[in-house]
């Protein structure tokens, strides 16, 4: 089986993982190796791709919710450490 036959001609960005592969049924160690081959080949296939260049929209919205993440998950810190110390000067 070459690395081309376990994909099928699909011209999207993204290849169909799961389609065209035939796995054996016969013995659990061929389906183990059968997959770990699979799963090496696809590895390497994305691995070529340089998607983030082609889709640099998806990269800035990523930097964008992690920036608002962190900031929403300090401004809960800063508020409970506030909270913390007017806790102590009241005792």
């Amino acid at each position: 089986m070459t690395p081309i036959s376990l994909y099928s001609k699909n011209t999207a960005k993204m290849p169909a993982i799961n389609k065209g592969i035939n796995l054996p049924n016969t013995h659990s160690g061929d389906v183990k190796r059968s997959v770990a081959l699979i799963a090496k080949r696809t590895g390497s296939q994305l691995a070529k791709r340089n998607w983030a260049s082609q889709e640099a929209g998806v990269i800035v919205v990523f930097c964008i919710v992690f920036v608002v993440a962190v900031g929403l998950i300090a401004l809960f810190i800063h508020k409970k450490l506030l909270a913390r110390k007017a806790a102590k000067q009241n005792f």
